[in-house]
């Protein structure tokens, strides 16, 4: 501890100074303290990165190091130096590269989507009402952002759907008109739904078990149907999904 300046004879008012003072010192806070302090908003924190990332071009010959590349490249020593004492380095890291994908690509990385989109405008331009059956929950998760994308109404049933609540949802798709979609999952409530509303059925995915998929199609043709109905079955080419399609005839 550094001994105080010698005291002057100053006016009762005046504060003496010293070389050392705790209660200043620690009002000071180290880039390493100020890590250590911000390290919850660093690690939640994310940024949006523009579509092109390039570092800008430099035309300075190599022999020839400017002020300014010294503090540039000292800059880069000392952050370097900084986050190796903390564990926050490779969170900024990729916070620096978040990107968030475009919604269309839910449907261009999936040729089944993209198949189904032409089919739906299709069959929505000429006023037919669809069921739409999946084994997976997970992709009635997908089908409800591809639906929400295009706009079209729909109604989701799946097995977490209570059973007092299964009929007003096939009710309110059987009777209004301007609900086009019924999605559910192929062994979701096989007894006693009756989907006459709609005369169009299209499996997304084909069941192990052709019964499966023969009781889920019989839920468009109950007693009450009196339209014409389609059955459409969306097969990918030299897939496992094929051969079990082949087996089931």
């Amino acid at each position: 501890m550094e001994e105080p300046l010698e005291a002057v004879e100053r006016p009762s008012n005046q504060v003496i100074a010293y070389r050392n003072c705790e209660t200043l010192r620690d009002l000071i806070v180290t880039p390493l303290q100020r890590v250590c302090q911000l390290e919850e908003e660093i690690r939640h924190f994310k940024f949006i990165i523009p579509k092109v990332v390039a570092r800008p071009t430099d035309f300075t010959p190599s022999k020839l190091v400017t002020k300014h590349q010294k503090e540039k490249a000292y800059e880069r020593f000392a952050y370097q130096k900084l986050m190796s004492h903390r564990n926050v380095h490779q969170s900024l890291r990729h916070s620096n590269i978040l990107f968030f994908p475009h919604k269309n690509l839910i449907q261009y990385d999936c040729g089944k989507l993209q198949r189904l989109a032409t089919l739906l405008k299709n069959l929505h331009s000429k006023g037919h009402k669809v069921l739409i059956f999946t084994q997976m929950t997970r992709i009635l998760d997908i089908l409800e952002n591809f639906l929400n994308l295009h706009g079209y109404t729909y109604v989701r049933l799946d097995g977490s759907v209570k059973v007092e609540m299964r009929q007003r949802l096939v009710d309110k798709f059987n009777l209004n008109k301007k609900i086009f979609c019924f999605i559910s999952s192929t062994r979701c409530g096989g007894i006693g739904i009756n989907l006459t509303g709609a005369d169009c059925v299209i499996f997304y995915d084909t069941d192990w078990n052709p019964a499966m998929d023969k009781q889920a199609q019989d839920r468009c043709h109950r007693i009450g149907q009196t339209k014409t109905v389609h059955i459409y079955r969306l097969i990918s080419v030299n897939t496992i999904e094929e051969n079990i399609f082949k087996k089931s005839l």
